[in-house]
């Protein structure tokens, strides 16, 4: 489990968030919400200590993770950033990356390493794709080979800055069902998106940021209710229901 308690940070001197509080439930896809600029990526940040708290701790499984070497954080925590160079490297040796964590120098590949990245393709359904290079894929074939690196990580806490960016729209439905399916292993997921139907359909919980503040949290029929959104977007969002469930249209 993370906790944040009364946290800030931000870049050099430059204070992004401000006193955040916030729990994030094992095993649960927990989405980060809020207008650009609002703290969400610096959020995403400080939990990988690639930004430093200024105040406030960060504690994983109880532990500080100050306290927690690079190595040690990694095998918590995978990250994935949102915006990235594609490697000229094939889809089997990025998702043998994800297992750096568990290396010395010289990175020499273990058996482990090797069973672990073909279980994280084959979970993923691109263990036919291994052999090609990542450059020739789809956007949506990347972000899963992506997320199979993170799954090859071994790690139970999983942090994705907009993974549906520049998707269309069924590789965005797609890419969500992947991302739903690894709660079935107890992943904990954290979201960042700008898509608020697909943020409302997808989470078990919604974290709303405003100003680097945090507005409310709770499941999304609470966020709704709450008027958190509104005061966040200056939007209205109706729930509505259709045979697959319930959706979400949102307006002035």
């Amino acid at each position: 489990m993370i906790e944040l308690n009364h946290v800030s940070a931000g870049y050099g001197k430059t204070e992004i968030l401000h006193d955040i509080s916030l729990t994030f439930a094992e095993g649960k896809i927990t989405t980060v919400l809020g207008v650009n600029g609002c703290g969400k990526s610096t959020l995403l940040k400080t939990l990988v200590r690639l930004l430093p708290v200024i105040s406030g701790t960060v504690t994983v499984d109880g532990v500080s993770a100050g306290t927690l070497r690079p190595a040690e954080l990694a095998k918590k925590i995978a990250y994935l950033p949102q915006s990235r160079t594609v490697p000229g490297m094939t889809v089997r040796q990025t998702v043998l990356h994800g297992r750096f964590a568990y290396l010395s120098y010289p990175r020499v590949y273990r058996a482990e390493d090797i069973t672990a990245a073909e279980r994280a393709m084959r979970t993923l359904g691109i263990a036919d794709l291994a052999d090609r290079n990542l450059s020739e894929l789809s956007g949506g074939m990347r972000q899963k080979v992506y997320i199979a690196t993170a799954l090859a990580q071994d790690a139970p806490v999983i942090l994705m800055d907009e993974p549906t960016t520049s998707l269309d729209i069924g590789a965005q439905l797609r890419l969500a069902e992947t991302i739903r399916s690894l709660t079935e292993d107890r992943k904990t997921i954290i979201l960042v998106l700008h898509d608020l139907p697909l943020a409302l359909k997808l989470s078990d919980e919604i974290a709303v940021l405003h100003e680097g503040r945090l507005l409310d949290t709770g499941t999304p029929e609470k966020i709704l209710e709450s008027g958190a959104l509104w005061r966040a977007y200056g939007i209205k969002i109706r729930p509505i229901q259709t045979e697959d469930g319930t959706d979400y249209v949102c307006g002035l």
